[in-house]
């Protein structure tokens, strides 16, 4: 600990951001969880591509039920 750092007077360094996500193991033929720090400069870009990659699903699961329904 350096004696400059706000942790020295009982602070805690952070806060730490990490992203969760799964990866599939072709190996063991199973799902894995993953973690990925990120850094606090991505974490607004991070935000704004999993909420388009979100709609983007909602609109193709949305798309697939009409097809569906038209059966």
């Amino acid at each position: 600990m350096q004696p400059g750092c706000h942790c020295s007077t009982g602070r805690k360094h952070g806060p730490y951001l990490y992203l969760y996500f799964r990866v599939y193991d072709p190996a063991l033929g199973i799902h894995r969880l993953k973690k990925e720090y990120v850094k606090p400069r991505r974490v607004a870009l991070l935000r704004r591509q999993i909420r388009q990659a979100k709609s983007q699903a909602r609109r193709q699961h949305e798309a697939m039920r009409a097809l569906l329904a038209a059966f």
